[in-house]
């Protein structure tokens, strides 16, 4: 998965490249020309800086908190869900995610049109995630899901958080 050129590396391909120079005792040596082809794209650096703070996540928080649910622990930024689906599937691929959490790999997919599924074994983070698909088409909340928590505090005798 390729990334755009920097403004600085686009700016040397334009000018036809570095010029030589000679580096680290003479350990590396940049020839006269270097990084002057233009290609597609740049490889991803193997540290991504994307910042944790996300208003996807933040609004999935204020929606289960409206709800009265608890937030999921332990979200990742909707910049990273987007990478990672981008880098490890191609258009048209079926996305799993075997723990869903706040859904934002699902969200990330409805962004991509790609197809998903996602599984979580805590129905209050399912059902909190579940809100931030109402604005895409197609979305249809089965009253059943939202009448579970009802079920359970009978059941269970315990109130959900």
């Amino acid at each position: 998965m390729l990334e755009p050129h920097t403004e600085r590396h686009q700016a040397l391909i334009d000018a036809g490249g570095a010029s030589p120079g000679e580096f680290s005792d003479g350990a590396y040596r940049r020839r006269e020309g270097s990084f002057s082809r233009q290609t597609e794209g740049r490889i991803p650096r193997n540290l991504l800086r994307i910042p944790h703070n996300c208003t996807s996540q933040s609004a999935y928080k204020a929606m289960a908190r409206d709800l009265q649910l608890p937030e999921h622990g332990a979200p990742y930024p909707l910049a990273l869900a987007l990478f990672l689906i981008r880098f490890l599937s191609r258009e048209g691929d079926l996305v799993v995610d075997q723990f869903g959490g706040s859904l934002t790999t699902g969200v990330g997919c409805e962004e991509l049109g790609r197809p998903w599924v996602s599984t979580e074994c805590m129905w209050e983070y399912a059902r909190g995630g579940a809100e931030r698909f109402r604005q895409y088409k197609g979305f249809a909340l089965n009253p059943d899901f939202t009448n579970i928590a009802n079920m359970l505090r009978k059941e269970c005798h315990y109130e959900l958080w």
